[in-house]
């Protein structure tokens, strides 16, 4: 069986068995997950593998100084000779594809690798328990970060997720797990926000030091740094462990009061780094939730009405305005861009004649009509922030502002002999208020 063969069939059994978990309990629960973890494993190092052999075949390969030492010593007569191949683990599998692809990867994808190979080590060798819900998200933010790796590099990749129905990442799962993050995401600035004014009242009323003598430390208890507070009074209840190393925590601080629960735990676990780095992922997961085609679909009432809360607060509005612009002037770029492309391409021999003398070209051009792809694109946006209660203020800078575009043509100067000048083109771009209008108040998708 070719790599290809055998990375997909494994590939096809994960999504598969992943599909069937919602509807498992027990031990038949924890064996699908079993299944779908070893093979989602399996898939990544396998394909992977094979990624690397397109660049290079040795490259697979962990014993490369024995490989090249036998090489020499068949030239210098003496010495092994023979070359046993032994190939590479896991995680160098996915440190050589990003690295020789220079793959753009966040550390929250990066950390999904880690923390499956870590899962899949311990169900192999060890024990681990399947059974919690949290491990979904687990899975679903592996697949997440590998299909974009798959399409790129596997051929015929598309092709064969249609022919099997395996575009998880377009399903309820994956939308559940991006609702899920949203919602922990805030909860936790929250808990952040509640116990550091908590504890900014202790200090300013003078009573830290009467609080610090109140709190009775048990001698068998390890009282560790706070990460809210900074006070070793924070009392860790349970860990989630990769490996040997500590990754998150549940528990509470004495002082501040801050507490982190099962879902606080493994968010971080999964997210971010450590609990004071979690907040820098914000954009991320906001993003992820409102790029959805049609949110409304699969949101329960009762998460729709606690996203509202959300963003209706006075206190979130720095963190989605910033975060919503952001991803939209993103998209509009992007969009524009193909834009930009067609009309640099389309300058004829007069405006270039033209534009020789001063070797460039400085125009500001108004878009007044997308193609209705694009406009799609951006009213499945807008209409997932009417949904969850943004206001028109949240997203009109990005539709109001310049784009600014730079490229450059050649062009024969009749002057010098017909010898090729290059030509800076310089755009500044913008959108139609009609166009803005059509796009901001047509929002309801099919």
């Amino acid at each position: 069986m070719k790599l290809v063969e055998n990375g997909l069939h494994s590939l096809k059994k994960a999504i598969d068995n992943t599909k069937t978990l919602d509807g498992l309990e027990g031990i038949n629960r924890e064996l699908a997950a079993k299944e779908t973890i070893v093979n989602l494993h399996h898939s990544i190092e396998t394909l992977f593998k094979y990624i690397i052999r397109e660049k290079n075949e040795l490259l697979i390969y962990d014993n490369l100084d024995d490989f090249f030492g036998a090489n020499i010593n068949v030239i210098r007569k003496k010495g092994k000779t023979n070359f046993t191949p032994k190939t590479i683990t896991f995680m160098n599998a996915v440190d050589r594809v990003v690295v020789l692809n220079k793959l753009e990867i966040s550390a929250i994808d990066y950390g999904s690798f880690e923390h499956l190979n870590g899962v899949r080590n311990a169900i192999t060798h060890f024990e681990y328990n399947l059974e919690n819900d949290l491990i979904n998200h687990l899975i679903i933010q592996v697949i997440s970060a590998v299909f974009p790796i798959y399409k790129e590099f596997i051929p015929d990749f598309e092709k064969y997720v249609i022919e099997n129905d395996l575009n998880i990442v377009g399903s309820i799962q994956y939308k559940e797990f991006n609702i899920w993050k949203f919602i922990r995401y805030f909860n936790l600035i929250h808990k952040f926000k509640d116990a550091e004014t908590t504890f900014n009242g202790i200090k300013q009323d003078g009573k830290f030091e009467r609080k610090q003598n109140e709190i009775s430390k048990e001698k068998y208890i390890t009282y560790h740094k706070c990460p809210c507070c900074e006070k070793e009074f924070f009392v860790k209840d349970n860990l989630i462990l990769y490996g040997t190393e500590e990754k998150s925590y549940e528990g509470r601080c004495l002082m501040c009061g801050i507490t982190f629960d099962k879902n606080d735990s493994y968010f971080l676990y999964l997210l971010s780094e450590d609990y004071n780095t979690f907040g820098y992922r914000g954009d991320f997961i906001i993003r992820d939730l409102l790029v959805e085609n049609n949110i409304i679909e699969n949101i329960t009432s009762e998460e729709l009405v606690e996203i509202k809360k959300i963003c209706t607060n006075p206190e979130n509005r720095d963190i989605l305005v910033n975060a919503t612009t952001e991803m939209l002037i993103g998209r509009i770029d992007f969009i524009l861009s193909n834009y930009n492309e067609e009309i640099v391409y389309d300058y004829d021999s007069e405006k270039l004649d033209a534009a020789l003398y001063e070797k460039s070209i400085n125009n500001s051009i108004e878009i007044d009509v997308l193609k209705e792809k694009d406009i799609m694109s951006l009213k499945e946006i807008i209409f997932n922030f009417n949904t969850i209660g943004l206001s028109k203020d949240f997203y009109e800078k990005a539709f109001n502002q310049d784009y600014i575009f730079y490229a450059e043509r050649s062009h024969p100067n009749p002057h010098n002999d017909n010898e090729d000048e290059h030509i800076e083109i310089t755009h500044v771009l913008t959108l139609w208020e009609s166009l803005i209008t059509e796009i901001l108040d047509g929002t309801s998708v099919q």
